[in-house]
């Protein structure tokens, strides 16, 4: 199952192929109807779940103005690019702020993966624990991998393999990394 972008750029294609044996007054019209599809729809489904809806004396146009819908609208492409994205949302919502947190986590991670992967041909420098985990981050973040969870099931085999485990039961391990590292009260 792909992507909703996935999706839309096989309807596309379909519509495109299509598109040549079709009247011209119909070409628009489905042409206008996929557009609808694809970037209004989904912008007026959020902004009718983020806000009440039009009052009994509002007309549409005050309430898209009133809502930001047409803000929303115009930055909707932007969502799918990692680094704009904020910025796209700091100006249709200027209320919430820049958030780059999820960009800067990205560049972030991608470097200091590639840092710590660069000590492992530095014969001085030793690997130590935050250097595997901003290697396991770093390939997570580059290629789109759930890697948090690769790292906390392999944290309690690491404490082991360096002598850190608070027990001596191998049993203890192996439970640590299926259900998580108990809690030291």
């Amino acid at each position: 199952m792909g992507s909703y972008f996935n999706m839309i750029f096989n309807m596309g294609r379909i519509r495109l192929g299509k598109r040549k044996y079709e009247p011209m007054t119909e070409r628009y019209f489905n042409d206008a109807m996929f557009a609808i599809y694809i970037m209004v729809l989904p912008v007026l489904v959020t902004t009718m779940m983020r806000y009440e809806p039009p009052k009994e004396d509002e007309d549409l146009d005050d309430w898209a103005t009133r809502t930001h819908f047409y803000k929303d609208l115009a930055a909707y492409p932007f969502a799918s690019v990692v680094v704009v994205r904020s910025l796209a949302t700091a100006y249709v919502h200027p209320e919430f702020g820049v958030s780059a947190v999820p960009s800067l986590a990205y560049l972030n991670g991608v470097f200091k993966g590639s840092v710590a992967a660069g000590k492992l041909f530095d014969s001085e420098s030793e690997l130590e624990r935050k250097d595997y985990k901003a290697m396991i981050e770093g390939v997570g973040y580059a290629f789109a991998l759930p890697t948090k969870s690769v790292y906390k099931m392999g944290e309690p085999l690491y404490d082991y393999t360096e002598g850190n485990e608070s027990g001596v039961d191998e049993l203890r391990v192996l439970r640590s990394m299926i259900l998580g590292k108990p809690r030291e009260d």
